[in-house]
C-alpha cells in the first residue's frame, strides 16, 4: 500500500503522533499541579461556584488532570512499543484507549463552552449574598480568605462595588469589636513593595494609606488608597479567559486524537505488507 497510509509513512505519524501526545500528557499533570498549589485558582473558583458545586472541585479536577495525564503517558507508551514491535493487539487496544481520550477531551470542550455561554446569572448575586451573611463570620474562613485573595490579588473591593460591605454581617460585627470600619483591608490600595517577603500577603495585607482607605468622610479618599471597583466583572474577565483556552485547547486535542486513531488504523493494517 502506497501514499500517506503506506506502512512506513503511518508508523512514522504514529511515533510523531505519540510524542505530541505524551507533551500533552506531561502539560495536563503539569495543569493537575498548578491547580493544587496556585492560590488563586483555588479562591476564584471558590467564588464562581459559590451555591452550585461544592468547594472542593478544584482538587477533584486536579486531581482529575493528572490521573488523566499520568493515563496518556501509559497510552503513549503503549502506542510506541506497539508501532515499533508492529503488535496488532498492543495497536488495538492503544486505538480503544485513544477513543476513551477522545470521548474525556471531548467532553471537556462541550462543558467549557456549554458553562461560557451558559454561566449560571445567579452566581453574581448568591455572591453578594454570600458577602452579606458569610464574610468574615466563624465556620466560613474558606470564603471569607478566598474573598480577600480576590480582593488583594486584583485590586478590587466587593462583588458590585466597595460599597457591599456596609449592610454586611461583617460590618455590624466589626463596628462591635473594633469600631468603624468601611471595607476590609484587602480593599485598600496596598503597598506591595515587599510583598515577596511575605508567603501569604493578602492575609497580612500593608495598606498605603489605611487611615483614609477606612474613612466615614467620602472626601478622604479615592482611588489612589481604596479599589472602589466590584470584583465581579474582574473574575467574570479571568473566568471567560480560562474557560476559552480549555475550550480551545480540548477541542484541538480531541481532533488530533482522531488523527492518531486514522493513522494507528492504517498501521494496523499494513502490519506484515513490505515497505
Amino acid at each position: 500500500m502506497a501514499g500517506c497510509c503506506g506502512p512506513k509513512c503511518s508508523k512514522a505519524f504514529v511515533i510523531f503522533f505519540n510524542i505530541i501526545f505524551w507533551f500533552s500528557g506531561c502539560a495536563m499533570v503539569a495543569l493537575g499541579v498548578v491547580l493544587l498549589y496556585d492560590q488563586s485558582y483555588s479562591s476564584y473558583f471558590t467564588l464562581l461556584t459559590t451555591a452550585a458545586l461544592p468547594q472542593e472541585i478544584v482538587q477533584y479536577t486536579a486531581f482529575a488532570c493528572i490521573g488523566l495525564g499520568g493515563f496518556i503517558l501509559f497510552v503513549g507508551f503503549f502506542g510506541c512499543c506497539g508501532a515499533l514491535q508492529d503488535s496488532k493487539c498492543m495497536l488495538g487496544t492503544y486505538v480503544f484507549c485513544l477513543l476513551l481520550v477522545f470521548l474525556v477531551e471531548a467532553a471537556a470542550a462541550l462543558f467549557c463552552l456549554y458553562f461560557r455561554f451558559y454561566f449560571p446569572s445567579e452566581v453574581q448575586q448568591n455572591l453578594k449574598l454570600k458577602l452579606d451573611n458569610d464574610y468574615g463570620m466563624e465556620s466560613h474562613e474558606v470564603f471569607t480568605e478566598s474573598l480577600d485573595f480576590t480582593q488583594y490579588e486584583l485590586e478590587c473591593c466587593g462583588i458590585k462595588e466597595y460599597g457591599d460591605y456596609t449592610h454586611s454581617k461583617w460590618a455590624n460585627k466589626t463596628i462591635a469589636q473594633k469600631g468603624y470600619q468601611r471595607v476590609p483591608v484587602t480593599c485598600c490600595v496596598q503597598d506591595k513593595s515587599q510583598e515577596w517577603l511575605q508567603e501569604y500577603p493578602w492575609k497580612e495585607p500593608k495598606p498605603k494609606d489605611p487611615a483614609r482607605c477606612q474613612a466615614s468622610d467620602h472626601g478622604e479618599f479615592n482611588n489612589k488608597i481604596l479599589n472602589f471597583e466590584g470584583c465581579w466583572n474582574k473574575l467574570n474577565a479571568w473566568y471567560s479567559l480560562h474557560n476559552l483556552i480549555l475550550s480551545a485547547t480540548s477541542g484541538g486535542l480531541a481532533l488530533l486524537q482522531i488523527l492518531g486513531v486514522a493513522f494507528t488504523i492504517c498501521l494496523f493494517r499494513n502490519i506484515g505488507e513490505e515497505a
